[in-house]
């Protein structure tokens, strides 16, 4: 098996530039992408300019409702925004693209075979000892009777504090030895998750089966054979190399360019928004979360509160936002002299649905992306290729 899954841009950038306008107007069944803009940029104090003061969108607006969203690309947007600096932005040399160290990959390689071929000792004789891990059955019981849920076979139990049991729990295996059988009483915390286990002390009865010991890494000489499909240590070093080296600069790239960008946009101001831009986007959004929240039997209310936890007003601010979004990503095009050739839009998709593992065709069938997602998120990608052509490092 000698190829590694690499992420591309063009699968990071997809992600991150759903959340502008081709994100709203795309059905999908996923209440997370519209809510997480942690991808792009904070939310900035975005000045609602547009004349609506009431956010309170009726949920009972048409469900014929169709989203339009505005024509940027054909339309002067000076009237609408002021675009912050983003020729010769700064940055810091530790925030730039980096290449990976050696240190840095022989730590990696190390972290691969001891995640995939190492082998931890289990002792079989011995005193469990604190900050040891053990591997033991434990049941609890009730005046002589079993309680559901309160036993384990073979668990492993970490013998620190915050080891995820109850307090006072992997205490008691402390001081224990392999084969030994022990009991102890403990009462479950008031607050504890399951409510018939409240405030309520148990007997436990447990054995400690093994201790594990020492954890023996291989070196990779010792895992790299015939049936490895590598010809040599040497060829499986080149290639995990290129292979780190590339996830490495696409999770730098992607995480400068959303800083950059999120630079920007708070460095640009509205003077206002298209007419019933946000208005519209409103009402779709509300539409739409109003019919996800009637496939789960709820209000859309009751939904907006457990499963976006966000208000109304949230809403409003979340698709002023993205409205905003889509003027500065539209803006810089204008300025920047960005043009997307069907040559390029075409690789782009083909670029998509790699990432994703299908063809072009599955791809825009099953996933439900707009021609309009599709060129900004390629438009984003030139965009931020451009500006960030035009940084200017600086020292720490």
């Amino acid at each position: 098996m000698k190829r590694f899954l690499i992420v591309t841009v063009a699968l990071i950038v997809l992600a991150a530039v759903v959340f502008m306008t081709s994100c709203s107007s795309q059905q999908n069944t996923d209440t997370t992408d519209t809510n997480d803009t942690s991808d792009t940029a904070p939310t900035p104090d975005t000045q609602d300019t547009s004349g609506n003061t009431d956010t309170s969108t009726d949920t009972s607006a048409d469900e014929d409702f169709v989203y339009i969203p505005y024509d940027y690309e054909n339309n002067d947007l000076t009237q609408f925004l002021i675009l912050g600096q983003y020729d010769g932005l700064e940055v810091k040399e530790s925030e730039n693209v980096s290449p990976m160290t050696d240190e840095e990959f022989e730590e990696a390689l190390y972290q691969y075979l001891l995640t995939y071929y190492s082998e931890t000792e289990e002792l079989t004789e011995g005193i469990a000892e604190e900050g040891q891990t053990v591997k033991a059955d434990f049941a609890g019981y009730k005046d002589g009777n079993p309680v559901d849920n309160t036993a384990a076979t073979n668990a492993e139990i970490q013998l620190v504090e915050n080891s995820g049991f109850i307090p006072g729990f992997v205490e008691n295996f402390i001081g224990k030895a392999v084969g030994e059988t022990f009991s102890f009483d403990i009462q479950f915390p008031e607050d504890y998750r399951t409510d018939a286990l409240k405030g309520e002390t148990l007997t436990f009865e447990c054995t400690i089966n093994a201790i594990y010991g020492e954890t023996r890494v291989p070196e990779l000489e010792d895992v790299i054979d015939e049936n490895s499909g590598f010809e040599s240590p040497d060829e499986f070093r080149e290639l995990y190399r290129e292979y780190l080296d590339e996830n490495k600069y696409q999770t730098e790239i992607t995480e400068l360019y959303n800083m950059l960008w999120s630079r920007i946009v708070d460095d640009s101001e509205i003077i206002a928004y298209p007419e019933n831009s946000v208005e519209d986007l409103d009402k779709y959004t509300i539409q739409y979360y109003t019919q996800v929240a009637e496939a789960y039997d709820m209000t859309f209310d009751d939904f907006l509160d457990q499963y976006m936890q966000m208000t109304r007003d949230e809403i409003h601010e979340m698709d002023s936002l993205y409205i905003k979004q889509d003027l500065v990503l539209y803006s810089l095009v204008r300025e920047l002299g960005i043009e997307l050739t069907d040559e390029e839009y075409n690789a782009g998709v083909q670029a998509y649905a790699s990432s994703y593992g299908v063809d072009v065709q599955t791809f825009l069938d099953e996933y439900g992306y707009t021609e309009l997602d599709l060129r900004s998120s390629l438009l984003y990608q030139k965009t931020m290729d451009e500006i960030y052509s035009r940084i200017v490092i600086v020292e720490d």
